[in-house]
């Protein structure tokens, strides 16, 4: 096998363990099973409780997980994965029942420890927790509130980074390179090859930028727009961002990089009216991001056939995701050492002359034998690949906790346009996670820099808003009794649950 030693960690040569017997086997795996669809429903339970119908990051951050790594996980097993190359390839060198029954088990401690996250996050700061109930009740009926505004300074800096996005567009010549990928008719591995060497940009600080922080600029516009819909200058700068920063997602030469940004604007509309989630709404955006994934499927893959695009989606969305988990933990301990191996600071503690290659490429190069792919994992599958089971409990603890804080700093002043430029704009954090690191999720996926970019934005005015939103609760009675309501409902469990 094509393992280049000096990969990412140093290759551990075990046999494969001996299986055990037949009874011990199935009594294992029904147990990992019953605890993984047990975990699966307490998160279903607690979602349905805390986060519906009010629209969240902690929503889609649960709701994604379990209708990704749910029910298609147990079909991944049982059904699609064993007719595949990879399910093979993986498993055949290892016990494969043990691979699946820590598999399962992972999944649920990652199910729960989500949970208990949440709750960290609400027990920590119960005061900000009581005032977004409470806003959340005052402003349930109203229109969201506008907050962000267009100063002067602002627009001078935004139109300066237009510039420099521009500049930097046709230094690298991308406009080409996206009309070559999507237009020349070349095979499904040709591309595959060309966005591995010329996709997104040479320099890291535009990519993270465009990544998370330039869509979140976007959707501000959007908001400021919304409130003074005749100011031109403002409409032009919306615009010149959205081009630019639709221009650079397709210069990632990757599916899923622009469907996400035009998804994220269409939940920041959804947001806009204010409306509570119900099953309609969510039909739509889900019919929306099938169509936007058919379209990108039949642009880069020449040829297919549409019911071959339906197939393909849902072995991409759903089938992939599974697979690279099994992936992992077949690797992981068996092959790769873990990362904490190395000393207490992981890579901080191998010899200076190991090659590293990270994980989605070393555990690629084992299954598949090939560094052209890659392997990219839910964030748990890293924190196995470094901290095994202490890794998977800390970030999904980390994860729901994060998650969690930020929708209770979104909901601080009740459901404002930042509410929901917060949500629209945290929520490619989440997909994010879907598919690497929680720590890769923070700066690329913007679940750190997003808050701190959208307090930048409202730092001076803050206490305007603050004293506005007084005055107006002080001249609604009915905004004071529905307060009283809930502090009484907050107080009084049994009350609250009748």
């Amino acid at each position: 096998m094509c393992l280049g030693l000096g990969a990412r960690r140093t290759a551990v040569a075990m046999p494969p363990p001996a299986l055990a017997a037949g009874p011990k086997i199935r009594a294992t795996m029904i147990a990992a099973t019953i605890a993984f669809i047990a975990a699966a429903l307490f998160a279903l339970r607690y979602t349905q409780r805390e986060f519906v119908p009010r629209p969240s990051i902690s929503f889609i951050l649960f709701g994604s997980l379990l209708l990704i790594h749910g029910i298609p996980m147990l079909v991944y097993l049982h059904l699609t994965g064993p007719t595949t190359f990879i399910y093979e390839a993986a498993l055949e060198p290892v016990d494969a029942e043990a691979v699946k029954v820590r598999m399962l088990w992972a999944l649920a401690c990652m199910f729960v420890s989500l949970v208990i996250g949440a709750e960290l996050a609400r027990l920590i700061v119960p005061r900000s927790w009581r005032r977004a109930q409470l806003s959340v009740a005052r402003s349930s009926q109203r229109s969201l509130a506008t907050v962000y505004r267009a100063t002067s300074l602002m627009r001078i800096a935004l139109w300066l980074v237009a510039v420099a996005m521009l500049s930097l567009i046709l230094i690298e010549g991308q406009p080409a390179k996206i009309v070559n990928y999507f237009v020349s008719g070349e095979t499904e591995l040709d591309k595959i090859l060309l966005r591995h060497e010329a996709g997104g940009s040479q320099f890291y600080l535009y990519n993270v930028f465009l990544s998370s922080l330039a869509p979140f600029i976007v959707i501000m516009l959007w908001c400021m727009h919304r409130a003074d819909p005749k100011d031109r200058q403002l409409y032009a700068l919306l615009v010149c961002f959205f081009t630019l920063v639709l221009v650079g997602k397709l210069g990632s030469l990757s599916k899923a990089p622009p469907v996400i940004f035009l998804l994220q604007l269409a939940v920041l509309s959804f947001l806009l009216k204010n409306e509570p989630l119900s099953f309609w709404p969510l039909t739509r955006l889900l019919l929306l991001a099938v169509a936007l994934f058919s379209v990108t499927v039949w642009l880069t893959i020449p040829g297919i056939e549409l019911g071959a695009i339906f197939s393909f989606l849902y072995y991409r969305v759903f089938d992939i995701p599974n697979e690279s988990i099994l992936e992992y933990f077949s690797a992981f301990p068996h092959t790769l050492r873990f990362g904490w191996e190395y000393g207490l600071f992981g890579p901080l503690g191998r010899s200076v002359q190991e090659v590293i290659l990270p994980n989605y490429s070393a555990v690629a190069e084992i299954t598949r034998e090939s560094l052209v792919s890659t392997s990219n994992v839910v964030f748990i599958g890293d924190a196995w690949a470094e901290y095994e089971w202490l890794g998977i409990f800390v970030t999904s603890l980390m994860a729901g906790m994060l998650t969690r804080l930020i929708d209770l700093y979104s909901l601080r002043n009740g459901r404002t346009e930042e509410w929901a430029c917060l949500i629209a704009g945290c929520s490619l954090g989440i997909f994010t996670m879907l598919s690497t690191a929680f720590s890769t999720a923070l700066v690329t996926g913007g679940l750190a820099l997003i808050p701190l970019l959208s307090w930048l934005f409202l730092r001076r005015r803050r206490k305007q808003f603050r004293r506005r939103a007084r005055a107006i609760d002080a001249t609604r009675p009915s905004n004071c009794l529905v307060a009283k309501q809930m502090v009484a409902a907050l107080g009084n469990p049994t009350e609250k649950h009748r």
